[in-house]
């Protein structure tokens, strides 16, 4: 948000570029009624003179003038005079968002035809969106709504964002820190208030649910926060709520000050907000692997396919290896996108870096290496997989590649060329590669390769870049001491 001065500012300039305004003549900061203004006075192109008074009160600009043909009149009792009064609606309803799956009690209703929005509601259904060959997007789009008062301006904007049907986070806080953008927000913005929403809050009983009951909901845990957003020499203040029900996230947004406590319409809306969906004690924080794997394995078609589309969208984690392992053990060649399912379960081992299960991973990693015969498709993804560990554990790769036979990993290096994080060697070669050590020689590695004239033909390389080159020459030995030098 900007400072109060700033938005000010901006009014004010854009008042003074009017046509029928000469020239400005005085303008000084105040205060009217506890809000920040700016007093302005200005000689008009006629000969006359006006004076003006810019207010910011929450989302509200508001402007005050007077004209004049007396330069000194300074209109006391017109601009004192002012002060606010509350908005008022000539009624509220009850209104039940089918959509977003909500109901409120709200003054103004989003100006949706009806037709129009039993058309959307039907095309982004999960049961739709599935039914199409093609579809593949994990990430369901978020639904949205704005409750915005045409008179007043006022306005409330709401979210409802429903998670994939195999997600499920590492950890609840880092969720929440995720969810809420909370580093973010603490660069742009201060967060003047924090409060936690609990599972038996009466926000997220549906109509006709007691939040108390315990058949469904019996521990009171953290489902969301309310929290409020301000910013330095501003009164303004984001009000925001977000929180859980079931595996849908409803965000409700709203800009107010610090001075009042909400209109009317704000509070009723905040108070009156419910999700209409009935809880179902499914958790978004619950392990989905027991049912992804069940749709893998299914005879039904689209659900089989639409878990191996997932699987790259899907945390398995140290619970999911062993499952994961066999998955990839049992997966029959005639089955359907056999190498591009596969690929996707091997390269899902190198995101698995728990310290407790890493050597697990290493080691069927190697198994999965020895028993994909002369397949460098999945040589490759076990390469590339145990390259994300960066443990002891890692060093494995090399073990398994060399009791595999050189020219396999000869092929993976020379498609790996250059390897993530250096920069591309000099094309095309030739490389010139030392004869080997003699006995009594330092044996450092030194690889000459094509450089720019006037410059030394000898260079160092990377460590990892030179063993590429040397498996592609034939010459390396694994006795051979290499020195990794910068550049």
């Amino acid at each position: 948000m900007e400072e109060d001065t700033a938005d000010l500012a901006l009014m004010e300039k854009s008042f003074s570029v009017s046509d029928w305004i000469d020239k400005p003549l005085s303008r000084r900061t105040g205060s009217c009624n506890g809000y920040p203004c700016l007093d302005a006075s200005y000689q008009g192109k006629d000969g006359a003179f006006v004076r003006a008074r810019f207010v910011i009160r929450g989302p509200d600009y508001y402007l005050l003038a007077a004209r004049t043909t007396t330069k000194d009149k300074a209109f006391p009792g017109f601009f004192d005079s002012f002060s606010f009064a509350p908005y008022r609606y000539p009624s509220y309803r009850t209104y039940v968002d089918t959509f977003i799956k909500i109901s409120v009690t709200t003054p103004m209703v989003p100006d949706v035809d009806a037709g129009m929005r039993g058309i959307l509601e039907r095309a982004t259904s999960e049961e739709f969106l599935n039914s199409i060959p093609d579809y593949d997007n994990y990430w369901p789009r978020p639904k949205t709504a704005l409750f915005q008062d045409d008179s007043t301006g006022e306005a409330v904007f709401v979210s409802a964002e429903p998670f994939p049907k195999y997600y499920f986070p590492k950890d609840t806080a880092s969720f929440w820190v995720e969810e809420i953008g909370e580093k973010r927000l603490r660069r742009d913005m201060l967060i003047a208030e924090k409060r936690p929403i609990y599972s038996t809050d009466s926000l997220l009983s549906a109509p006709g649910e007691t939040s108390s009951t315990p058949a469904y909901r019996p521990t009171p845990v953290v489902a969301g926060y309310r929290l409020v957003l301000s910013d330095t020499n501003t009164l303004r203040r984001i009000r925001m709520s977000v929180f859980l029900k079931d595996n849908m996230l409803f965000r409700i947004v709203s800009l107010g000050d610090s001075l009042q406590g909400g209109s009317e319409f704000i509070n009723r809306f905040y108070g009156s907000f419910r999700p209409i969906n009935r809880s179902s004690g499914f958790s978004v924080f619950a392990s989905k692997l027991d049912l992804f794997f069940s749709d893998f394995y299914s005879k039904d078609s689209i659900a089989a396919r639409h878990a191996r589309t997932a699987i790259p969208n899907v945390y398995f984690g140290p619970g999911g290896l062993s499952a994961l392992l066999t998955a990839i053990n049992t997966l029959p060649y005639n089955g359907k996108d056999y190498f591009e399912t596969k690929t996707k379960f091997i390269n899902e081992l190198g995101y698995i870096n728990d310290s407790a299960v890493v050597r697990r991973v290493v080691d069927g990693l190697k198994n999965i290496y020895d028993r994909v015969g002369d397949t460098s498709t999945f040589q490759n993804a076990v390469l590339k997989a145990l390259a994300h560990h960066k443990t002891n554990d890692a060093s494995c790769a090399a073990e398994a590649a060399d009791r595999s036979g050189p020219a396999r990993l000869r092929q993976y290096l020379r498609l790996q060329l250059p390897l993530p994080g250096h920069r591309r060697l000099p094309s095309p070669g030739p490389y010139a590669f030392p004869r080997p050590a003699a006995a009594g020689d330092s044996g450092r590695l030194q690889v000459q390769y094509p450089v720019p004239a006037g410059q030394s033909g000898r260079q160092r390389i990377p460590a990892r870049v030179g063993l590429c080159l040397l498996f592609q020459s034939g010459l390396f030995r694994r006795e051979d001491p290499v020195e990794e030098a910068g550049g």
